[in-house]
């Protein structure tokens, strides 16, 4: 990643030498892309607002909307939602200018994001809904399941649990179309915890491990263990403890080695309330 940011840096310099405003403004939108993920939060924020200012004077309105909208995921991630807010609908409105389709159902899909964390139930689902249309008209099978699996979050908080099903099941069969292994992992996570609230037992164990399974398959070692820590609570409540604790332990290995420390305590908590429950038993 600091190559990578340096490498965007010198180009961006060279752009601006050259007087290349949409290269510049391109390079500074993939520097804020790289801070990002360097959780430089305050460089990110000004790297997409100056790649925003060099793209209207190129007048790329459709590169603009881009920018807007990664400028929107940086106050997601600081929780200031009404810039966030602003920022992807301008986003949004700026590709429906540009007749950008996909980018148009991706700026709903976060905007949707937005009305979840403020529990806005009903604006949520209508973006998801204009989100998933949206991606379905670009043939953007990746989009659109990740617009099912929100919108199944939405069912799933308002209990509408048949709805939350079919919407993941959906979801699920996109992402295996996009060949996404981690969001087909995700979407059988979440309909584990349906089957659960189902009281589903046989159905959720298998969702949870053959979500563990292509979390595995993917290398991401904290999604397998929130596989593995649902289907110890299937075991408990199976009463099976001996399956659960060792599924518990390995939970407790992945956490440690992904250096996931608040994971690591929480899944190191359940291995001690199940132990503590077992002395019970044999007492």
């Amino acid at each position: 990643l600091d190559e990578a940011e340096a490498s965007f840096q010198n180009a961006a310099a060279l752009h601006r030498q050259a007087k290349s405003v949409l290269g510049e403004g391109n390079d500074l939108c993939n520097l804020g892309g790289v801070l990002m993920w360097q959780n430089k939060l305050d460089e990110a924020e000004a790297c997409f607002h100056n790649a925003a200012a060099l793209h209207r004077r190129a007048k790329s309105v459709r590169r603009e909307g881009y920018d807007l909208c990664c400028l929107g995921e940086v106050h997601m991630q600081r929780n200031k939602l009404d810039e966030a807010e602003a920022c992807f609908h301008n986003a949004a409105a700026l590709h429906r200018r540009a007749k950008s389709v996909r980018g148009e159902g991706y700026d709903l899909c976060c905007l949707g994001q937005v009305h979840m964390r403020r529990n806005k139930l009903d604006e949520a689902e209508a973006c998801f809904h204009n989100a998933a249309a949206s991606h379905r008209q670009a043939q953007d099978k990746l989009g659109e399941a990740n617009d099912l699996c929100h919108l199944g979050k939405v069912h799933m908080q308002r209990g509408k649990l048949d709805e939350a099903e079919a919407t993941f099941y959906n979801a699920a069969a996109l992402h295996k179309q996009a060949q996404s292994v981690v969001g087909e992992g995700n979407d059988l996570c979440n309909l584990g915890k349906v089957h659960m609230r189902q009281g589903k037992l046989n159905e959720a164990e298998a969702s949870f491990r053959n979500a563990a399974a292509l979390h595995r398959q993917g290398n991401w070692a904290i999604g397998e263990a929130k596989d593995l820590r649902n289907l110890g609570e299937v075991h408990l409540q199976q009463g099976n403890l001996d399956k659960a604790e060792a599924v518990f332990e390995n939970a407790v290995a992945l956490r440690r080695q992904a250096q996931d420390v608040l994971g690591e305590e929480y899944d190191l908590g359940k291995l001690e309330e199940l132990r503590l429950q077992r002395k019970k038993i044999h007492n």
